[in-house]
């Protein structure tokens, strides 16, 4: 079996795979030494699965395919979070974990579980890999890896399972070179891009020359190549621009990118209110935007190169699964919007309204945690509260690439993801999450802790006691249980743990004290913690004045 395993390792090194993500156990030996001899495979050990399949969800933001290596039983179970998440998000995601053979499966063995389709429908494809024999050549691996790797990567993304059956003894002295000496590698081909048809193209291109009141949305974005092209080219489009921190566009110099837009989109005047609706990739981080949709009667054409509904408020939409590479005909179209003057006075209002902005809260310290990023770094920015505070509320930064997890919008498994995006994308890197983010991912502290890191990566916690997003909704209101059943309000401070952990850690409780952690984190190679402790009813009394330069006619009420 292990001259399989090497097969296999030595195929998909072929194919363009470095990275294997890998939790050490018994059952999955022969391919945790196939990869660890092999010297081009870059091995990153972890003592916890729901991490490592996390950090290869990162390095599969980062446009490159990482495998997660497990042995059998709930390890492959834990998975299940960062395999939500890769299917959601459309990010590429290759399982190979290791089972029992038939013999020992449905007998109690020990550490066996049915891991057949364990992910459902969640996975692209699913393989049960069975154990090395005669009547199974190297050449029908060879086909299944090469299949296994297209569905992963091809136009609907996502994560694949491929089950391996191991039987006992392992014979690992087997060597890669001596395995695959008679072996002819396969060849994937990519697949290309999808392309408008010459009815589609001359249907889009009659809906934006007719109208006066052209409004664009970039939605969440998760391929890297649709990301990039739109960085290079968006300053041609002479329409307002809703920008969601999830397209990973959010820090692009455009003038007339729409600011605060969701806390626009709460009251929104009647000067706001376009004519058709040019709608790229997945909804946006706030469920306004769909209430949004529901009032308004004009076309809206959406555009995603994934099979993916994207219609959450289940109106009429034209949907057209295309490729964003293919329309830079289309962007030379959005040349005249009459919408462009209330932006323009809305925007001016709201740099007004946060240029006046002093204190200690939550969006102060995001907004110096961005201003703090050297032009070749990049921003992973947490769920709940961080990434809507940077839709709104963070104007001033740098052209930088930024990543987040809103396929399912959890709040687990984000500094794992993080690690996984810094190492795919070799960049200096700041993760902003809330402490209750931090909490869900503690165990991958021990992994990183002994990460060797070539850029700085810089962990920044705000720390506000509790779940500051559950504040924003009705139930907050009921005081008699709402600290105890929905706040998870706790009393601790992370940075003593840290410290405890051999990490470099920094506490900050004012803006001073956070721009000195900053500069001297970003100077060091390695790991850095920086605790800042803030009181979340302040900051929620700062956003709602902020929101009142959000109203009518971009005037304080």
């Amino acid at each position: 079996m292990s001259v399989l395993a090497n097969i296999a390792i030595e195929q998909l090194i072929h194919m363009g795979v470095r990275d294997f993500c890998i939790c050490p156990g018994s059952r999955s030996t022969p391919l945790t030494v196939a990869i660890a001899r092999h010297p081009r495979a870059r091995s990153h050990i972890f003592h916890d699965e729901r991490s490592a399949a996390f950090c290869a969800l990162g390095f599969g933001k980062a446009g490159k395919v990482a495998v997660l290596i497990t042995t059998s039983g709930t390890a492959v179970a834990n998975a299940l979070p960062a395999v939500v998440e890769a299917n959601m998000s459309n990010v590429p995601l290759l399982l190979m974990t290791a089972d029992r053979p038939p013999e020992l499966r449905s007998t109690n063995a020990n550490q066996t579980v049915d891991q057949i389709k364990l992910f459902s429908d969640q996975v692209r494809f699913f393989f049960d890999v069975p154990c090395a024999s005669q009547d199974y050549p190297s050449s029908s691996l060879q086909n299944t890896l090469c299949f296994a790797l297209a569905k992963c990567t091809g136009t609907n993304a996502g994560p694949v399972h491929l089950n391996w059956m191991f039987r006992e003894p392992f014979d690992i002295s087997v060597s890669t070179s001596e395995s695959i000496d008679d072996i002819s590698l396969f060849t994937m081909h990519s697949q290309g891009y999808l392309h408008p048809t010459a009815t589609q193209r001359s249907h889009i291109r009659s809906q934006i020359t007719s109208t006066q009141k052209g409004l664009l949305v970039i939605g969440e974005l998760t391929d890297p190549s649709e990301i990039e092209w739109l960085r290079n080219n968006l300053h041609t489009v002479q329409w307002p621009i809703i920008i969601d921190a999830s397209s990973g566009l959010s820090s692009l110099k455009h003038s007339n990118k729409v600011l605060a837009f969701e806390d626009v989109l709460r009251h929104t005047p009647d000067a706001f209110t376009p004519d058709v609706i040019i709608h790229f990739g997945n909804g946006l981080c706030t469920k306004r935007y769909e209430q949004w949709l529901q009032t308004l009667a004009c076309p809206i054409l959406l555009f995603n190169s994934r099979p993916i509904l994207s219609n959450p408020a289940a109106i009429s939409i034209e949907r057209y699964q295309l490729h964003l590479q293919t329309l830079d005909w289309m962007l030379a179209l959005m040349n005249h919007s009459t919408l462009l003057s209330w932006v323009e006075n809305h925007n001016v209002t709201i740099q007004k309204a946060l240029q006046d902005l002093h204190g200690w809260h939550e969006i102060q310290i995001l907004q110096q945690a961005v201003k703090s990023i050297p032009d070749s770094g990049q921003l992973f920015i947490g769920n709940s509260m961080p990434i809507r505070d940077l839709n709104n509320y963070v104007v001033e930064s740098p052209d930088i690439l930024i990543a987040s997890n809103r396929g399912a919008s959890g709040i687990d498994g984000i500094p794992s993801t993080a690690l996984g995006w810094m190492l795919g994308n070799d960049k200096p890197t700041i993760l902003v999450l809330g402490d209750l983010s931090m909490m869900h991912d503690w165990g991958v502290l021990f992994t990183l802790k002994q990460q060797v890191l070539h850029h700085p990566f810089v962990i920044l916690v705000i720390n506000n006691f509790g779940g500051g997003i559950f504040g924003m909704l009705p139930i907050s209101k009921e005081q008699d249980i709402f600290d105890s059943h929905f706040a998870t309000v706790h009393h601790h401070k992370l940075s003593p743990i840290t410290t405890a952990m051999g990490i470099d850690s920094h506490v900050a409780q004012t803006v001073s004290e956070l721009q000195t952690s900053l500069e001297q984190a970003w100077v060091q190679n390695g790991l850095h913690i920086i605790e800042a402790i803030v009181d979340n009813t302040h900051t929620q009394e700062v956003r709602a004045l902020l929101r009142r330069y959000s109203s009518l006619d971009g005037e304080l009420a």
